[in-house]
């Protein structure tokens, strides 16, 4: 029995019904690495040169079975053999099983393209020889037949020593994926050379088409999760739109938030489920997960789009600990709802225990009214920190000698004014209303979580319209900028306030350029600056007076695209430049009592902190930078400097260098080469 003779005749018998192939496999074939090959058309009729398509070369072997009739899982190949197929791009090897009792024939296969053979060498060890290759079944139908054969000729492409550039991943149009059966988009599926043959090809942005050696995952839209229409109650708990997710035929999940899901199991009529929760860190999802959770076993059920679902609920291991942490959860939501801060932006982690007993106590403050016990003199201000965020208060006396209430510092109906007085060289005071955001220091702005930024247009629209009004809102336009760059998660409210308060002191100073400018450095912050916008900055620039002072204020917005700036700046004119101002202090006027300097008060009841906070105070002299003055006032300029100490340099008492000339003066006169 010649049994490559056999295994020949089986292949070719399998190849002949192929309507798009033509078999060329000789039997006594001497041709190294090959027995032949298969020639793919595309017309079912004659065979042309015209609708060729393209060859895949085969190797045919002929094993007997053992006494046991086990048909071959596997076959061994040599190296050299390995090296060989890889250098001809590949090829079909099939192995054909020979009964030696019932003489039945089984076709095995294996489609060896170059990334398989690529990967089966580097997995060899040194020294080792040959290799086992996995076998499948040969397929009897004509078209499986011609897929795995047109399948062979797709892999003829592949380069294992091309390889992928990781830099064109961001560049990827479009994958092709060629498999040599149909498979099932209903549930997730896996292809592995070990369990399918494929050719995946990656197409660039610019037109570059490359097979790559990736195995791939496909999972559908389903799996995946979409999003629905539903809204999921319970309680006072709701959670809108949430992702539905098929975990399998039977089963999917409704995931509420990132901490909370429903799954539900269908078998038959009946159905079962579980809720699943997983604590977040941020206070507001905690809360919200934990409320809907015990709501659940409180009612015994939750609602769909108003449509109620009834469940039995078992016994919840740690039920009390649960109720316990909502309602200390339940207790600070309620103070930072009170204070207007997004509880979202509050990390429960970040909150040390000293901090929670202080917070308890605050609770009990400003929610419940309650006052505190203080041998304190005047009133002051407290700093809460929660996290890396603080809240500030102001304790102010209570209505009864000895005891004292805590403010929000920035509540509009706390019923007290601020005022700024300043001492200057002569020691003549200056007193003058402002808000409560001139007591906080600048640095503090993006972190404190009670600033009221809704009313901050309120806050300077209260204060008598005059310059220093004006100048005090527009620094404030100013550190709310600065704030919304240092603290991203506040950025939109921090931004939208000083779009605010902009726009009113647009409406009370009409033209002035500073206001447009801190426009544009909110534009560019949001949603970018338009080409009009730009050429508007760029003839401010260069209409600018020169008789004006341009005071930088540390802002830049960027102006075409050569990076060409221009600086937020405040527009004075030269002979209302400020002295230097030595001293200045915040008070708080009372509309029951005297002015009464600030102080920062010791709390010792409560678990309130105390803070000991510098007051409010402006430095100086101003920096001022000069903008294309005329002569006479630059030397105006330059006398005034040289009686304040303040010459553009120290020259020698004895010597100067003149640089116009190149030579070293001393005071007779006397030249010398340098």
């Amino acid at each position: 029995m010649n049994v490559e003779h056999i295994a020949v005749h089986k292949i070719k018998g399998l190849l002949l019904e192929c309507p798009h192939l033509e078999a060329r496999i000789d039997e006594n074939d001497r041709t190294p690495l090959t027995d032949g090959h298969l020639d793919i058309h595309s017309s079912t009729e004659r065979h042309t040169k015209e609708n060729f398509v393209g060859r895949v070369n085969v190797q045919v072997k002929g094993r007997t079975t053992g006494k046991d009739g086990k048909k071959p899982k596997s076959f061994a190949i040599s190296r050299d053999e390995l090296e060989g197929f890889l250098k001809i791009s590949g090829l079909l090897y099939f192995v054909v099983s020979i009964d030696q009792t019932s003489r039945q024939k089984t076709a095995l296969y294996a489609l060896l393209n170059p990334f398989k053979i690529s990967r089966m060498l580097e997995s060899m060890e040194n020294g080792q020889q040959t290799t086992s290759v996995p076998l499948k079944k040969f397929p009897s139908s004509p078209p499986n037949i011609e897929n795995i054969v047109t399948l062979a000729h797709k892999t003829q492409g592949q380069s294992p020593e091309t390889g992928w550039d990781n830099r064109l991943s961001q560049y990827i149009e479009e994958f092709t994926l060629h498999t040599d059966r149909p498979w099932d988009l209903d549930s997730p599926l896996l292809l592995t050379d070990s369990e399918m043959d494929f050719s995946l090809v990656v197409k660039t942005e610019g037109g570059i088409a490359m097979p790559v050696d990736w195995d791939v995952r496909i999972i559908p839209a389903s799996y995946v999760g979409e999003q629905t229409d539903l809204v999921v109650c319970s309680g006072e708990h709701c959670f809108q739109n949430p992702l539905r997710r098929r975990l399998d035929k039977d089963s999917f999940e409704l995931e509420l938030s990132e901490g909370l899901k429903i799954r539900i199991k269908t078998s038959g009529e009946a159905q079962t489920g579980s809720i699943s929760l997983t604590l977040r860190d941020n206070l507001g999802g905690r809360r919200r997960d934990i409320g809907f959770l015990l709501s659940c076993l409180d009612q015994a059920g939750f609602t769909i789009n108003g449509r109620r679902v009834d469940h039995d609920v078992d016994d919840l291991e740690g039920e009390e600990d649960l109720r316990a942490h909502y309602r200390y959860l339940d207790r600070l939501h309620g103070l930072l709802m009170k204070l207007g801060f997004n509880v979202d932006l509050v990390s429960v982690t970040d909150i040390t225990e000293k901090q929670s007993l202080q917070l308890k106590g605050l609770h009990e403050v400003l929610i419940e009214g309650k006052e505190l016990a203080q041998d304190l003199e005047h009133p002051g201000r407290i700093r809460q920190p929660i996290g890396p965020w603080s809240i500030e208060l102001l304790c102010l006396q209570g209505s009864e000698p000895g005891e004292w209430r805590c403010w929000d510092l920035f509540d509009p109906n706390i019923g007290q004014q601020f005022a700024l007085s300043v001492e200057d060289e002569q020691n003549h005071f200056d007193s003058f209303l402002v808000t409560p955001y001139e007591v906080l220091e600048e640095e503090m702005v993006p972190y404190t979580v009670n600033l009221n930024l809704p009313g901050v247009v309120d806050a300077y629209a209260a204060l008598p319209a005059t310059p220093k009004t004006f100048s005090l809102a527009n620094h404030m336009v100013l550190r709310l900028i600065g704030a919304s760059d240092l603290v991203d998660v506040r950025k939109n409210e921090l931004l939208e306030a000083a779009e605010a308060l902009n726009a009113w002191l647009n409406a009370q100073e009409p033209d002035q350029p500073r206001h447009q400018v801190n426009r544009w450095q909110i534009v560019t912050r949001t949603r970018g600056l338009s080409e009009e916008e730009r050429r508007e900055i760029q003839k401010l620039r260069d209409c600018a007076d020169r008789r004006v002072w341009f005071v930088s204020c540390g802002r830049r917005v960027a102006v075409g695209r050569h990076g060409r700036v221009v600086a937020s700046m405040e527009v004075r004119p030269i002979r209302s430049r400020r002295r230097t101002l030595a001293r200045a202090s915040t008070s708080i006027l009372n509309h029951r009592a005297p002015v009464v300097p600030v102080r920062d008060a010791p709390a010792t009841g409560g678990g309130l902190p105390s803070a000991r906070l510098p007051s409010a105070t402006c430095t100086g002299p101003d920096r001022l930078r000069q903008a294309r003055l005329p002569t006479r006032a630059r030397r105006g300029l330059h006398q005034a400097r040289r009686r304040q100490g303040l010459g553009h340099h120290t020259a020698h008492p004895q010597r100067r260098v003149d640089r116009r000339r190149g030579v070293r003066r001393t005071r007779a006169g006397r030249a010398g080469g340098l």
